[in-house]
C-alpha cells in the first residue's frame, strides 16, 4: 500500500473526456474506483464502479486483495463526492 500511496502523491484529475471514459470501461482496459463512504455508495453508484472507501485504504488493505480491486497495467479512474478524495 505504501508503494501504491508513493506512486499517486502526484496524481491529477483526468483529463480524459467523459466519452473515453466510457469506451475505457467497456473495453475493460480501465477500473473504475469509488473512494466514497459505504453509507454514500449506498445511497447511490455508478454502475461498473468498484467500491474502495478511502478510509479502508487509510487503515490498510491486503496486498493481494488490493492487486485484486486495481488490476496490473489497467487505466484507474477514481471517483468521489467533490473530488477531493479520489485525489
Amino acid at each position: 500500500w505504501l508503494l501504491l500511496a508513493g506512486s499517486l502523491l502526484g496524481a491529477e484529475h483526468t483529463t480524459d473526456s467523459l466519452d473515453e471514459v466510457r469506451k475505457q470501461l467497456a473495453a475493460e482496459k480501465a477500473v473504475l474506483l469509488d473512494v466514497r463512504e459505504p453509507v454514500e455508495w449506498q445511497e447511490g453508484h455508478l454502475r461498473q464502479a468498484t467500491s474502495l472507501p478511502l478510509s479502508r485504504l487509510r487503515k490498510g488493505i491486503d496486498h493481494a486483495e488490493l492487486k485484486k480491486l486495481l488490476p496490473e497495467g489497467k487505466i484507474l479512474y477514481a471517483h468521489c463526492f467533490a473530488g477531493v478524495r479520489c485525489l
